[in-house]
């Protein structure tokens, strides 16, 4: 219906859950895609359409319906995802993804398009971004794509590729990341051949030089891409049609819409899964 409602969550089953609080009206078309803000004073809501735009909402929690967006940024078709990066002072800034084949970084206070991601041969249907570590001084992103692909890019002065992921089978349609704090980066990938994938990025120091993984099949499974800064070994860990034993709950069916990571007490990784069919499977991932 081309709006956006914000809720108050409650605990309270005789309160239904959560009560709306506001309902956000400037786009002129579906709205596909929403995140907050939360390291400002009051949050801002950014939002993606098929109307082509990136719309910014600030003061919507005090002015509710009155609150009128501004462009923040457009694209040449539809907006499909939108992450942000807030985390480090130096590196405030977002990544939109579309259907006209490119993803875009922008920097957040000057509000102005820093790269065009391009490459891809399909829409890009979903972006990710990884915090910085002891071995990467920035982000990584990361580009999801009709195409079956992700692309993963250095949040450096040039924005440069780094590596390409081969899904192989069906149209990325989720990408989440999980970093364990140091040198590796985990990325669960959902597609619409009802596909769950995980790679693992190692990051480490730049080599002075690299000549590619020959020799036995299990080595041609990783490969090294170079960068200004980074070396990075990329292992396939495993594929959800390979592990249906690690499900908790086994309804599972349908294209993959979304998929959530995070670290459990144990240092496992657990990923949510979000399918067509209806359902939250649980997948884990032992770091051990």
């Amino acid at each position: 219906d081309k709006t956006i409602k914000t809720w108050e969550y409650t605990a309270s089953a005789s309160e239904g859950r959560g009560r709306i609080l506001a309902t956000l009206k400037g786009h002129e078309d579906e709205v596909r895609t929403a995140v907050f803000r939360t390291d400002t004073k009051q949050p801002i809501i950014y939002s993606g359409s098929r109307d082509k735009k990136i719309m910014k909402w600030t003061g919507w929690e005090s002015t509710l319906n009155e609150t009128k967006p501004t462009v923040f940024g457009e694209h040449d078709d539809t907006v499909f995802s939108i992450a942000l990066h807030t985390q480090s002072p130096k590196h405030k800034f977002l990544v939109s993804s579309s259907y006209d084949h490119s993803a875009k970084v922008w920097d957040l206070e000057k509000e102005t398009c820093l790269k065009v991601l391009s490459g891809h041969e399909g829409p890009v249907r979903t972006v990710a971004i990884a915090n910085c570590s002891s071995v990467s001084k920035s982000p990584i992103i990361f580009t999801g794509s009709v195409d079956t692909t992700i692309k993963v890019w250095d949040y450096s002065k040039k924005i440069p590729l780094i590596d390409t992921l081969r899904s192989r089978t069906g149209a990325i349609r989720a990408i989440d990341v999980v970093s364990d704090g140091e040198a590796s980066v985990f990325v669960a990938v959902g597609s619409e051949d009802r596909n769950v994938k995980v790679w693992e990025l190692e990051l480490c120091k730049k080599l002075p030089s690299s000549n590619g993984l020959k020799g036995s099949k299990k080595k041609q499974q990783q490969r090294r891409s170079m960068t200004n800064n980074l070396d990075v070994d990329v292992k396939f860990v495993y594929s959800l049609s390979e592990t249906l034993g690690r499900i908790d709950h086994p309804l599972y069916c349908g294209s993959v819409h979304a998929v959530e990571t995070f670290k459990d007490e144990n240092d496992e990784i657990c990923i949510l899964v979000g399918a067509s069919a209806g359902g939250i499977p649980q997948l884990r991932l032992s770091l051990g």
